[in-house]
């Protein structure tokens, strides 16, 4: 920085540190740095912990004083560290630096960490600019000696659980995961200062730790925290390196911890469907095959298969028989889309990376297929089909758990509806089929909350789809809040030509109706 422009500055400067007091003639035209203390000692220092030393720079003129540097000499012990300066400001050039304004002051802190039972020393060196007047001293410079004596008053003591860090065969594209435990085993806090995975080759990114320990955390004597490393190789080839932990602890900073992993190769899972894809209809049983997965990897065999139903209709209860088999079979208990994953594991205990996935969806055949679930765990639902002027628990008109295969169209058995199930222990399915409605007749669907069957809640909510034609038309819910009610869900008038949709009339009423027998 430039001096500031005065006549004869060498006379105003020697006047200035003649006087050895900054608040005199000359305190408003040059700044002042008066530092304190000027030396610091301090005894009965613990030990691998952080102690903070606070050096106070005052500038008692009116104008402001800006610091060139603040260090700390090159012969002190690297326990000790500049961790805060004064706020900077921009001078006259344009250049940032730490500065005190007039008539205030501020703290430079040093915090020192001794690391053995001794006495160390530095030496901070505070820089003012070119023409800072400094009491009784003819420069900017002020040297203030840091004496520590450090003793032992407990230590923190860093373990690690486990010491070293082994993965198993692990497959190709696929991620595991170890945590490790990080104690403090002393009796004072350890301070966590950084944790990083350095590999032992540039570059390799198959291992890392993907939740360090933030820097600065602090264990308490007796408390633990953890950090993960995963491991996801792309290759069969070995990948090593350490976890290194630098904390507070004197005698184990950095702390290394072996890291070694290595690919292999994955087996192959393979799913089949054994049943037509094209002809599966609500209620069906389909088989799902995995028996030509193999093993790639030489001397190992398929030891473990796992089938999970990653997908099913809503309202579905379906489940696969025998997940942990080679073969599973699954009822597709409504109409929808239902996928099965499966997951092979071989004799090393390597997954298969590419699971293998069986689609499939049941579709209603008959032309009119009318569908019920519930989310109640014990309701007693029924699922009611009218034909026109029909009434409800009628031989002559409704189609319900007592009159599940009416034979109301003689000439035409294929216009007669039936009921697949009559569900009385919770959730569903009641469905009703008519493989070809005769033309322009008209139907009314309705749910009756036959028992709830227990004394909890009876709330539960009715879900009603209509298909036609192989096609869903209609998704009804309807909430029930009591048992015994009855909801007129929707009136349907089939076409008359077969290339046309039947109409649909939702009527949306619930009325209570007491179970008539």
């Amino acid at each position: 920085m430039t001096s500031r422009t005065q006549p004869w500055p060498w006379l105003l400067v020697a006047l200035a540190a003649a006087t050895g007091c900054p608040d005199g003639p000359l305190s408003n035209v040059f700044p002042s740095m008066v530092v304190d203390p000027l030396e610091v000692e301090r005894a009965q220092v613990p030990v691998a912990d952080n102690t903070s030393i606070a050096i106070e720079v005052s500038n008692p003129s009116g104008v402001r004083l800006f610091i060139h540097d603040i260090s700390l000499s090159e012969d002190s012990d690297p326990a000790f560290s500049v961790t805060a300066v004064p706020t900077s400001a921009t001078d006259g050039s344009g250049t940032a630096y730490p500065s005190v304004g007039p008539g205030a002051s501020a703290n430079i802190l040093v915090s020192v960490r001794p690391r053995v039972v001794s006495t160390i020393e530095a030496t901070l060196i505070i820089t003012g600019e070119d023409d800072a007047v400094v009491p009784n001293q003819d420069g900017p410079v002020v040297e203030v000696p840091l004496i520590i004596h450090a003793e032992d008053l407990g230590l923190p003591d860093i373990a690690v659980d486990p010491e070293a860090v082994e993965f198993d065969r692990i497959g190709q594209g696929d991620v595991v995961k170890q945590q490790i435990q990080i104690r403090n085993d002393g009796v004072r806090d350890l301070v966590i200062d950084e944790t990083t995975y350095i590999p032992d080759t540039d570059g390799d990114t198959t291992i890392k730790v993907t939740l360090p320990v933030q820097p600065g955390w602090i264990i308490a004597p007796g408390d633990a925290i953890s950090t993960e490393v995963a491991f996801a190789p792309f290759d069969t080839d070995d990948h090593s390196g350490v976890l290194r932990i630098l904390s507070t602890d004197p005698d184990e900073s950095p702390l290394d911890i072996p890291v070694h992993g290595a690919g292999s190769l994955c087996p192959v899972a393979v799913a089949e469907l054994i049943d037509d894809p094209e002809d599966i209809e609500p209620l069906d049983t389909v088989r799902l095959d995995g028996r030509n997965s193999f093993a790639v990897t030489p001397d190992t065999e398929l030891v473990a298969w796992e089938w999970v139903l990653e997908q099913r209709p809503v309202g579905s209860t379906a489940v696969l028989t025998t997940p942990a088999n080679d073969r599973t079979e699954l009822t597709c208990d409504i109409a929808g889309d239902y996928q099965a994953r499966l997951v092979v594991t071989d004799s090393s205990g390597v997954r298969s990376c590419d699971d293998a996935v069986v689609r499939l969806t049941a579709q209603p055949t008959e032309d009119l297929h009318i569908q019920l679930v519930w989310d109640h765990p014990t309701a007693d639902l029924d699922l009611h089909l009218l034909r026109e002027g029909g009434e409800p628990f009628t031989h002559e008109g409704d189609t319900y758990f007592s009159n599940r295969n009416p034979e109301w169209f003689v000439d035409f058995p294929e216009s007669n509806p039936s009921l697949d199930v009559d569900d009385d222990s919770g959730y569903g399915p009641e469905n009703i089929n008519i493989v070809t409605p005769a033309p322009l007749t008209k139907w009314t669907v309705l749910v009756h909350y036959w028992n709830k069957n227990t004394d909890g809640d009876p709330f539960t909510v009715a879900t009603l789809r209509v298909y036609a034609r192989g096609i869903q038309v209609l998704d009804l819910t309807q909430s029930l809040e009591e048992d015994e009610t009855m909801w007129q869900a929707v009136e349907i008038v089939w076409p008359e030509q077969e290339d046309q949709m039947p109409t649909m009339t939702q009527i949306g009423v619930v009325e209570n109706f007491p179970r008539p027998f």
